[in-house]
């Protein structure tokens, strides 16, 4: 049974499960090379036909993610619609002034006509999937968005025992929260939370105060929050007292609409520093979740918890959650934002359709990858010899080691490519994480990231508990949960860790994951005595994460990078 998975919103893209397991995934970004791209895609949808080997004729159904569905311009435009599409004005009014509250019906009024402006035919969508792939053995389904997040994270959990499912994020199909309990190969939701009351959508609106771009920099505010001093972050976060509330059956309960959230942070936070923000948000997000999730796991007495939806992509949160006494044991969907629904929907259709439970995860390498021939031809087209070194190694992965032993940076563009938004070894940049100079070198080569914003590393399995301290011994091989560190990382992993409070993002690379990036790191290992690489995504910065060694080639061309490693071949830059 091959099962289509198709997402056509927020960060959207396919997959492809045969007999419930994923063969292939690819976001549309990496083919389109936009940034977070949005919308229906042709391309991905035959990219991850290509990947599996498929004709359309294949394809037994057709799963996709969510019921109601917005057009791209609406998406494109997010932080227009936060800051002026539901009436700024009624909105404004209402918060400074709370007996305004009585302009909510015709608030709703402009709210459901603008939304039918935007929303968009599903009947539509299946004539355009037909018209240009046939799919003439298929069946069509929409799948709602947080049975997508819950079925995602579930099903690719890698243990049996039953499961409490929880899903949090800005809102889709009319929700921002769910609480589920999942067996076998069913998922019971007992609980949700209805749009304009999500924690989410507090977070998308300070991102947005604080100059940065909402559903996309609140990374960056989640990295900026350690630096606020503990005093003033404090009084900064007692703004937010009482906001949103967890009610009794584990729904939230907001005192504003939080899809206008924008104009209640302005106002309370004008005068406040852009630290003490960025603390606020995220005590006020760790404190009200922390509470949900104790409380469901009292009400269900669950204590193997997983988690899906955009807000778990802050591992900081995560982090906390996995500390709680409460939780036994804990499973985050990889890279559990709006890209994770279309795998979300082709196993929650596969679990439907046979009662059956479709495969763990394991590594997550769902994407295309280039052989020797076809770099080898690559390279000749593009006559890359007349410009730079090419060498071709039979150790590639002890040649990049004894570089990056050296202090220098290579990119590596290897394998199959990552499924995600996290870069997990096969498209990435490596250094030696024990030279802070790194971090410098990097930005001014090609990240050119916020000052405050840490890196990450890969790490040996064997090696993970010299640097980092996970008490319940996690599986970690996403760079989804952060942990803190032991004394010695902060000298070995000073260039790939948080400088202001010492924790670690790490991916934990094991052999059976990922076997020839495993060999860079041990090789490593013996040129440096670090069991750990410094790993950041291979991309220029505002761009998309490389998947094909021509996207490689031209960020190589167009930044500091001296290495490029494609496959087995190795591509430098002439002194």
């Amino acid at each position: 049974m091959y099962i289509l998975g198709i997402h056509d919103g927020h960060n959207s893209g396919a997959c492809i499960l045969q007999d419930g397991r994923v063969v292939s995934a690819v976001s549309t970004e990496r083919v389109s090379r936009v940034k977070n791209d949005t919308g229906y895609s042709p391309a991905a949808i035959a990219e991850v036909l290509k990947i599996a080997g498929l004709k359309p004729s294949g394809i037994s159904m057709v799963a996709i993610a969510s019921t109601r569905r917005s057009t791209k311009d609406w998406f494109m435009q997010t932080d227009a619609w936060y800051k002026s599409r539901i009436p700024g004005v009624v909105a404004n009014a209402e918060f400074a002034f709370p007996p305004m509250r009585r302009f909510y019906p015709a608030m709703n009024f402009v709210t459901r006509n603008f939304l039918k402006r935007v929303q968009l035919d599903n009947n539509d969508l299946i004539a355009r999937i037909r018209k240009d792939f046939g799919f003439e053995n298929a069946r069509f389904s929409f799948v709602d968005h947080h049975l997508c997040h819950a079925a995602a994270s579930y099903y690719g959990r890698p243990w049996d025992d039953e499961a409490l499912v929880l899903t949090l994020d800005g809102r889709g199909d009319g929700l921002c929260a769910t609480v589920s309990t999942g067996r076998g190969a069913e998922i019971t939701r007992i609980s949700s939370t209805r749009g304009g009351h999500s924690i989410a959508e507090v977070y998308l609106g300070v991102t947005s105060f604080l100059g940065m771009k909402p559903l996309e920099h609140e990374y960056k505010v989640m990295g900026l929050a350690p630096y606020a001093s503990r005093q003033h972050g404090d009084k900064a976060a007692a703004l937010f007292g009482g906001l949103v509330k967890v009610k009794d059956d584990l729904s939230f309960s907001s005192k504003i609409r939080t899809n206008v959230s924008y104009y209640w942070i302005r106002q309370r936070f004008a005068q406040q520093r852009f630290d003490n923000v960025a603390y606020a948000v995220q005590k006020f997000t760790e404190e009200v979740t922390l509470e949900w999730v104790r409380k469901a796991i009292a009400r269900t007495g669950i204590r193997n918890v997983v988690l899906g939806g955009g807000l778990f992509m802050n591992v900081k949160l995560n982090k906390l959650i996995l500390e709680l006494p409460e939780v036994k044991k804990l499973f985050i969907m990889p890279s559990c934002s709006d890209e994770s629904l279309m795998v979300g929907a082709a196993m929650a259709e596969y679990a439907k359709e046979t009662g059956k439970r479709p495969e763990p995860l394991k590594d997550v390498y769902y994407g295309g990858s280039f052989g020797d021939d076809y770099v080898r031809d690559f390279l000749a087209k593009n006559s890359v010899s007349k410009k730079y070194r090419i060498q071709q190694f039979n150790d590639i992965g002890g040649t990049v080691a004894e570089i990056l032993a050296r202090n220098q940076v290579v990119a590596r563009c290897s394998g199959r490519m990552e499924f995600g938004a996290r870069a997990l070894g096969n498209r990435s940049i490596l250094s030696n994480p024990g030279s802070f100079s790194n971090v410098r070198i990097i930005n001014q080569m090609i990240k050119s990231r916020d000052f405050w914003m840490p890196f990450a590393p890969s790490m040996l399995t064997e090696a993970e508990k010299e640097y980092i301290i996970n008490p319940k011994s996690m599986s970690s091989p996403y760079m989804i949960v952060a942990f803190d560190s032991v004394e010695k990382s902060r000298e070995k992993l000073v260039a790939a860790m948080h400088q202001y409070d010492f924790t670690v993002r790490p991916q934990v690379v094991s052999r059976e994951h990922n076997s020839d990036y495993h060999s860079i790191i041990k090789s490593f290992r013996k040129e440096a005595g670090i069991g750990a690489v410094l790993n950041t995504s291979f991309n220029l910065h505002g761009f998309p994460i490389v998947y094909t060694p021509e996207d490689a080639y031209y960020v190589f061309e167009n930044s500091g990078l001296e290495h490029l490693q494609l496959n087995d071949f190795l591509v430098s830059k002439k002194k």
